[in-house]
């Protein structure tokens, strides 16, 4: 649906993620999502910059998390199908985490697409927008959470020698919609 239909994937993105969140916890053996971003605390030969801003965020998004939920861990647009007139999410990771950290992985795809797409500023943007008015999650955290999340994306394909540098590239074009919305990232 990318580009072209990006609004109503968006959208059909929000819906499943709002019932994800509705539905009830009925035991707690998931990981935090501290546990997965415990990567960021190795060094990496990764831009200097991007690591220390990516522990600064991680570290404030995490003190200043209010509401932990289950979270899929991975829904993007591969782990959302159509289920008859309904939409199903497949392939849960299950961690315990801040709500609007659900969305990262759904704003920074399909990864090559998007990084090679003109107005990727733009189309990142308007996912924020449409999930911050569908779900009410916070813009800016859930921007935060897309440059930290790219930034341990890097790390882990690094862990696992593969090149990192279509996370350092979206990281980049986040760190630019930061700087251009003059969003305070602590």
């Amino acid at each position: 649906m990318f580009p072209d239909q990006d609004i109503e994937a968006t959208r059909i993105a929000a819906a499943v993620i709002q019932k994800l969140h509705n539905s009830p916890l009925q035991e707690n053996n998931f990981p935090v999502l501290g546990d997965w971003l415990s990567v960021l605390d190795k060094e990496w030969q990764l831009p200097a910059l991007h690591l220390t801003q990516a522990r600064k965020l991680r570290d404030y998004l995490m003190v200043s998390t209010t509401q932990n939920v289950l979270l899929h861990g991975d829904l993007h647009h591969s782990n959302i199908l159509a289920d008859g007139d309904d939409w199903l999410a497949i392939d849960p990771k299950g961690v315990i985490g801040d709500q609007n950290y659900e969305v990262n992985c759904f704003i920074r795809n399909p990864l090559l697409e998007l990084s090679a797409y003109k107005a990727a500023k733009d189309i990142i943007l308007t996912r924020l927008h449409e999930f911050s008015q569908l779900l009410n999650f916070n813009m800016q955290r859930m921007l935060c959470w897309c440059y930290v999340q790219s930034v341990v994306s890097a790390c882990w394909e690094i862990e696992n020698n593969s090149c990192p540098d279509i996370h350092i590239k979206l990281a980049d074009i986040i760190e630019s919609i930061n700087r251009d919305c003059s969003f305070k990232l602590t």
